[in-house]
This record gives structure tokens, sequence and C-alpha cells, in this order.
């Protein structure tokens, strides 16, 4: 203190444990300070050894000295808490899940702020906090906070039974002016606490990047309670409680993507159809467990080796080929009708057959079907009226869903129960203020693939019901009622189907041709040859112009002549699936080969009567030629089939329509007659109208009914036999 002065000279006392007191904290200060720089330093390149990247993650070779830097600089910062709900036990590893998400997200660039994981232990307990995930933010050059996720699970009200389930997410924020000064310095009593400028505008940062992250950790929470059910295998270990199960669907908009009208299931006797409702939904969905069944998660598929979108593709293409190659035309104008195009329909499974049955090809590889191809980038149109909620980086929606029943959810055992008809609304999860659909353009990509799937099989469910429906009322059906029938064929996905290329002789031009080739009206009297071998031979009825059904004990089939293709379509459906399907499509595909090849003789026959000129797919010009091929003739028509195996090589072409022997008589002549001779004499008189030209010895007769034979006439034996 100031004493005396003398001759200007100032004397000062000074009071030694005052100044030893001051003297020690402020070199302790520097001393903290210094350290606490160091830290600050050393913390910061982390992001340089990220490359500047805010979703990188550092190194592990610094982690204990992380640690300890992360201790250090908690001292000189200031505070701010905030909770995040997770979920309760039983939850499987939603929790875990969870917090990685909250991870991710973090460092997801949600904000302009610099973000980088640290790399410190999760078990690692830094001052009083909790085992967690570290982070380290700057804000900007002079701002630093440090981020605690909290990996433990506290109760907001312990003396309740049912409480939500949190964990801290807590910001450490100090500037460079902060680390001369540890917080607890603040309580000595010659110093005080007050706010400034620099903690206003800390507080402002975290309170932004705060609001960030508390707004998206709700989708994180559904998406997390997704990815359990799908990981830990549903109910074996996940069960949810109901407010945590409430809290994730709070951030879920459901979006219908099909209604269907369904019916009580076809039950008696006479059913054989053993699809149910249940079971279709069950292929793509379970039930969320703690949900009573009324609400399901998608359980299939959605990695990209699981080859889940192609097969929902494929069969989106299959439908098209199959509603590309069905249209019925009336038989009046030829047009097709009203309902021969199908805008609602859903793929069925399909099947060719590659075998060549001379006259007819059967094939799917030429035919083009039109583009239905569901394969996209996904919208990501997630995005809300609300400034913050438009920041947020994209979040998967989960894929959750429900079932309505006439506008009232449904449960598993509802839908187990249905008693009469009544409309079937499906709907997804997604990230939306609306729940408005639109087009599949609006979900994501796997949302819309899964939206096809379910539409898929609930058509075939509803295609399948109505087929057996009908089925019981075959002898009373009209022709609306085959057109419905018609139309669940294209839907079901218990049919087979194969087309068959036609191939019929020219007499113009001496030879087969592909009915594909062949030019307008050119085949008009072939094509209705075959309209009505189909309904004669066949005993197929009509439904149309050049559209054909057929009902059997368990099955429908649809047989339709493609003048424009040139070629026949057959469908088969059969409620025990397509393998039954299958086998009745190749016994019809048999049967549509003998009328074709049937059709190929009558026109043979009519050109050789008209013209008296015998074509060699008929008759042969070699003798022994001749032989075989009727002799193959006989043997096929015995066994009414168009056997490939029993043809012989060399028939591919010459003698392959050789018609059967129907008839055959012996005469015996007089002693005195020489069998030359009479035949001569026959040939030149009686028979000589009936001769044909190129073919010496063979005749060719029409009679009253319109039938048309061709003969031969041999002596054998003796001269006189």
């Amino acid at each position: 203190k100031q004493d005396e002065e003398y001759d200007g000279v100032t004397n000062i006392y000074i009071n030694n444990d005052m100044f030893n007191k001051y003297h020690k904290k402020i070199k302790r200060r520097d001393q903290e300070c210094g350290r606490a720089l160091q830290s600050r330093s050393s913390l910061l390149t982390a992001f340089s050894r990220s490359g500047g990247k805010a979703n990188d993650i550092t190194s592990s070779s610094l982690s204990i000295d992380q640690a300890d830097h992360v201790g250090r600089l908690l001292n000189y910062s200031s505070r701010l808490s905030m909770n995040f709900q997770f979920f309760n036990d039983n939850s499987g590893s939603a929790n875990d899940i969870l917090a990685e998400l909250t991870s991710d997200f973090i460092l997801s660039g949600l904000s302009d702020f610099e973000i980088v994981r640290l790399d410190i232990d999760q078990k690692t307990l830094i001052e009083d906090n909790h085992p967690g995930i570290w982070f380290l933010i700057q804000h900007d050059l002079s701002t630093l906070s440090i981020a605690h996720l909290s990996l433990v699970n506290e109760e907001l009200d312990p003396l309740c039974d049912k409480t939500d389930i949190y964990r801290k997410f807590t910001f450490f924020t100090f500037g460079i002016s902060d680390l001369y000064c540890m917080k607890q310095d603040y309580g000595d009593d010659d110093e005080s606490y007050s706010e400034n400028d620099d903690e206003n505008q800390q507080l402002t940062y975290v309170s932004e990047l705060a609001n960030l992250v508390n707004t998206g950790h709700g989708r994180n929470y559904a998406r997390a309670a997704y990815v359990a059910l799908r990981r830990d295998g549903g109910e074996e270990k996940v069960n949810f409680a109901p407010n945590d199960l409430r809290y994730a669907l709070t951030f879920c908009n459901f979006t219908d993507v099909t209604d269907q009208l369904v019916t009580k299931p076809v039950s008696g006797k006479f059913s054989t159809c053993t699809a149910s409702l249940v079971g279709v939904i069950s292929s793509l969905f379970k039930p969320i467990p703690g949900s009573d069944g009324k609400y399901f998660y998608f359980a299939g598929a959605e990695d990209e080796d699981s080859h889940f979108e192609e097969n929902v593709n494929e069969m989106i293409r299959r439908q098209a080929l199959r509603r590309e190659m069905i249209s019925i035309k009336s038989e009046d104008d030829g047009n097709e009708s009203e309902n021969s195009t199908y805008d609602d329909g859903i793929p069925v499974i399909h099947n060719g057959y590659p075998f060549d049955y001379g006259d007819v090809e059967v094939s799917l590889s030429d035919v083009v079907p039109h583009s239905a191809i569901i394969a996209r980038e996904p919208s990501g149109d997630f995005s809300s009226s609300n400034e913050t909620l438009s920041l947020i980086p994209q979040v998967e929606p989960p894929l959750f869903a429900k079932f309505e029943l006439d506008d009232q959810i449904a449960s598993i055992d509802d839908l187990h129960l249905i008693s009469q008809s009544s409309h079937l609304t499906a709907s997804l999860t997604i990230f939306s203020d609306t729940s408005t659909y639109i087009d599949d353009t609006d979900l994501p990509q796997n949302h819309a693939v899964v939206a096809n799937a379910l539409r898929i099989r609930l058509s075939a469910y509803v295609a399948s019901q109505t087929l057996e429906r009908l089925r019981h009322f075959e002898s009373s059906l009209s022709i609306a009622d085959v057109k419905i029938a018609i139309k669940c064929l294209v839907d079901s996905d218990d049919v087979a189907s194969t087309l068959v290329k036609l191939r019929f002789f020219n007499s113009k031009s001496d030879s087969l041709i592909l009915a594909s080739t062949a030019s307008d009206g050119e085949l008009a009297d072939a094509y209705n040859m075959l309209a009505n071998e189909l309904c004669h031979f066949m005993k197929l009825k009509k439904v149309g112009s050049d559209s054909f059904y057929i009902i059997t004990l368990s099955a429908w089939s649809f047989v339709q002549v493609d003048s424009k293709r040139g070629s026949v379509s057959i469908h088969s459906y059969h409620p025990l699936g397509v393998e039954q399907a299958t086998d009745i499509t190749s016994k019809i595909r048999d049967s549509v080969s003998i009328t074709c090849h049937r059709v190929n003789q009558l026109l043979l026959l009519e050109s050789l009567h008209l013209t008296r000129q015998a074509s060699q797919y008929l008759i042969p010009r070699d003798d022994d030629l001749f032989k075989r091929a009727h002799q193959y003739a006989i043997d096929t028509s015995s066994l009414r089939v168009d056997s490939a195996e029993k043809r012989p090589s060399d028939l591919a072409v010459l003698g392959y329509y050789a018609c059967p022997t129907t008839f055959r008589i012996s005469f015996s002549l007089n002693h005195r007659v020489g069998a030359s001779a009479a035949i001569i004499s026959l040939q030149s008189s009686i028979l000589h109208p009936f001769a044909v030209l190129n073919c010496h010895g063979i005749f060719v007769y029409k009679d009253e009914t319109g039938n048309i034979f061709y003969m031969m006439l041999r002596h054998h034996g003796c001269d006189h036999d």
C-alpha cells in the first residue's frame, strides 16, 4: 500500500500473503490454460485426419489422449442437455440401432458446422458422464462444442410402471476466451460469473444444432423400430411397449397403396382353392409385437442380393405379356370388346414350352411385352412445410403397414374372420405431411416395390376366389361372367400360359408359311377352319370371334387365336397351383397342335379337290416314303397326339400331313380278267373324273356332306386280286 512520499518517491508496502495467493492462481491458470489450448489443438486435428469430411471417424491411435483432452476441456464448458426418447426393455437391438442412427444422423451434414465423431471407447467414463458416443463440433474459428450421447437408459418417472425411457444428449460448449478460467473458479469469493455476448452466441449455435437433431430423432426412432424387428426376428426377441410403438408411429403417415373387394373365402366340398387372405398378407408382412395384431412390418428381403425387386418386375412383365396376348373380339364387328383391356391387373407366373410340332412352334421368345418395369430412382420427397424439417437429411421410412376393412382398422384375427364382402385397404408408412396417394413415384423405391408385390398377391387372391365361384356355375355362365373370369386369369398367380405359333399350308405357293408373315386375308379360310375345329374337335366354348374357353372339374382354360401375330395363346388356372395349371396347359397345347395339324390336312384336301394337283406335304411321290408317311399317319391317329419322337426325320416336310387310311376293300377278279387290264379300264372310265393329275393311281372325291377323300387303286397278291 502507499504510505508516505519523500522527495517524489512513493513507498509501497506489499502484503506477501495476498501476493503469493494471486501469483499461484495466475500461474496455475496459465499452466492450465496452456494445457487446455494444447488439448483444443489436439482435438482439432481430428478434422484434418478425417480429410475435412464431417462424416469421417478419426483413427484409433489417439483414443486415450482424446479422452484426456475431452475430460480437461469439459471443465471450461457451458452445458446444455436434452432428452431423447429411447425404447423400453424387451425391444431387442432397437436401442443400439437408434444410437447408431442418431450418430450417423449427426454426422450427415445436417448443418454448416463441422462435426466429427471422436474415437473414444464408448465404455470410457469421462468426468460424471455415462458411457456414450462423443462428437467434436466446430461452430466457428473460436467456438467448439463437445457433444455426448449417453448410452444409459433413464426413466422420466421412476415411480410409474409405464414411463418413457430416455437418454441424455449433452453439448459442452466453449470459446478460446473461456479456456483461461474453469467454471469452478467462478465460485471463488472474489470472482463472480456473468453472461457475455460470446456465451449468448454459443447458446445460439447449440440451440440451432440441437433443434435439428431433435427434429430428426423421431424419424430415426421409427426407423430403428423397423430395423430391430427385421434384425431380431419379430416377437422372438422384440416386444415393444405400447408407448414405444405409439411414439414411433407418431412420425409416420399411412398412405393407401391398394384397395380390393374381398369376400368370404370359398368353402365346401366343391372348393379346391388353398389360398387365404391371411396367408397372402403373411407372405410379405408380420404383425408388430405389442400392436395387438393391428400393425405389420415388411418381413421380406430388402437387400440387393435377394432379387426381390427383380422378381416383382418379372411378374409385372409377365402380366403385361399375358394382357397383350388376351383380347376378346365380338363376333359382329371383330373389334375388341370394352372388357378386353385390363388396367388394374397384376402379373401371373408364366411358363413357355419351346417345342416344335411341325405346323406349330411353341415359344414366348418372339413376343414383345408392354413395358411395365417399376425400377426407378427414389423420389426422396419427404420434405415438410416446416423450415427446420426441410433442412434435415433424408431418412428411409420404415415399411410398416396396416389393413382396413370398410374403413375400420383390422387385426390379424379380423382378417381371419371375414364373413361378408368388404373393401380391404392396404396402407404403407412414409415420412410426409400428406397421406394422399397419387402413384408409385410418390413412394421411396423399396416402398414402391413392396406396394406392387402386395397388389400382385391381393389381386391374385381375389381372382382365385372369383374363379372358384364362377366355376361352380358353369352351366349358367353368361358372356359377361366369362369375361370376368378371363380377367381373373390375368390376375391370378395360379395360372400357366404358353404361346403356340402357327404354320398353315398355302395353296398358291404350295408351301407351309408362318401365319405371322402372311398378308391380310391370305389365311382367312385357315383361321375360320381353325375356329370351327376348336369348337367341334376340342369341344371349346366360344366367347368371341376368336376366343374360346373350357371348364374342367377343377380348372379354367382360355384359348385365343391371334391372327395378327399368327399364334394361339393358352392360359390355364388351377386352384392347387401353377404346377397343376402347367399340366393342363400342356394337354391343351397338345390338343391345339393336333387341331392345327388337322386344319392343314383339310386345307391340303381342299386344294387337292379344287386343283386335282397333289402337294408332297400330303402325298409324297416316292413310293417308299408314301408308305411310311401313311403308316405314320395311322399310328399317330390312333394315339391322337402329334408325337415328335415317333415322326421320322425325313417326314418333317414330305408326307407330314398324309391322312390315315379310313376304309379299305379288296375285289376278287375272274380268272379270265387280268388285274392290270382291270385297273387301266377303271382309271380311264369310271375313275377318270376323280384322277389326280400329278399322281398316277390317286383319285380324289368329295361327298355330299363335304368330306373329301383321296383314293388309291392298286393290285396285290396274285394277278387276279
